[in-house]
C-alpha cells in the first residue's frame, strides 16, 4: 500500500526574459500613427483589445488597458511589473502604440488593416 499523495500538481511559473520590441516613448514612429493614437486613444485602444480578444468597449471601464498591457507581457514573457504596466499609462498614446506594435510583431492578425 503506498502512502499519502503530499504534493499537490501546480503550475510552473516561466521567467520572464523578453523585452518589448519597441520603447515605450519610442513607439510614436511613424508620426501618423502618434497623431492618430494621440487624437482617437478610446478608439485604438478599443481595438487593440477587440483584436487580443477582449471586449471592444472594454477600453471604457478604469483599468483595463492597464490588465490588457499586463495579458499581452505575461502571453509574450516581457519583463516588466504590474505597477509598470499602470505607470506607463500615464502615457496614453505611447502605451497603446508599443502594445500595437507588440501584437504586430508577434504576428497577431489585424483585422482592422485593409
Amino acid at each position: 500500500m503506498s502512502g499519502p499523495v503530499t504534493i499537490q500538481p501546480g503550475h510552473k511559473l516561466l521567467p520572464f526574459t523578453a523585452d518589448w520590441k519597441n520603447e515605450l516613448f519610442a513607439s510614436c514612429s511613424p508620426i501618423q500613427e502618434g497623431v492618430i493614437y494621440c487624437l482617437c486613444g478610446p478608439c485604438c485602444a478599443g481595438r487593440l483589445h477587440q483584436r487580443t480578444g477582449e471586449n471592444y468597449f472594454g477600453c471604457l471601464v478604469p483599468g483595463t488597458t492597464q490588465a490588457l498591457r499586463a495579458k499581452i507581457r505575461m502571453a509574450y514573457g516581457i519583463k516588466g511589473t504590474l505597477i509598470g504596466d499602470c505607470l506607463a499609462s500615464c502615457c496614453g498614446p505611447c502605451s497603446l502604440l508599443q502594445m500595437k506594435k507588440e501584437l504586430d510583431a508577434q504576428g497577431v492578425p489585424n483585422p482592422f488593416n485593409n
